[in-house]
């Protein structure tokens, strides 16, 4: 993942291509920790990534497949109250 991490972030930073990230790193799907592991590489380990400003932010992407499907489990597990970390797809 370091090999790509460049990469990723200059997708996350481009508005066109940022809702295709899913497509290009699909390990991001089903596989826990890459996330929050290139969010450590990103701020650092003290840092707190919020959840919920991600999902706010990932709401303002142009809609694809896999965002939709996303939210749509994150929306599952917020209205049932269950940990992100408990409930996997």
């Amino acid at each position: 993942m370091k090999s790509t991490f460049n990469y990723w972030q200059e997708m996350v930073q481009d508005p066109d291509k940022s809702s295709t990230i899913l497509d290009v790193f699909p390990r991001y799907l089903d596989t826990p920790g890459l996330i929050n592991q290139d969010l450590t590489q990103l701020f650092g380990k003290v840092a707190h990534v919020r959840e919920d400003k991600v999902i706010t932010n990932s709401k303002s992407l142009p809609s694809s497949e896999h965002i939709e499907d996303l939210l749509s489990t994150a929306q599952l597990e917020s209205d049932y109250g269950w940990d992100s970390g408990i409930c996997r797809r």
